[in-house]
């Protein structure tokens, strides 16, 4: 199966990326994470600048 275009998949392996990147909103009745609610932007970065972001954010 492929994921349709308007979609954008995560694996939730890696849930310290996956909870970077969602919103911490939670459904009022079922306490359940909105994860299927969250906007996304997608754009090309050049691999140079791609690995300094990456290196900025282990910074901490």
């Amino acid at each position: 199966q492929r994921v349709p275009p308007d979609m954008v998949f995560i694996p939730f392996h890696y849930h310290d990326c996956v909870n970077r990147l969602t919103l911490g909103l939670l459904d009022p009745y079922s306490r359940q994470p909105a994860f299927k609610q969250c906007a996304v932007k997608i754009e090309p970065v050049d691999q140079a600048h791609a690995a300094e972001l990456n290196k900025q954010q282990r910074a901490y």
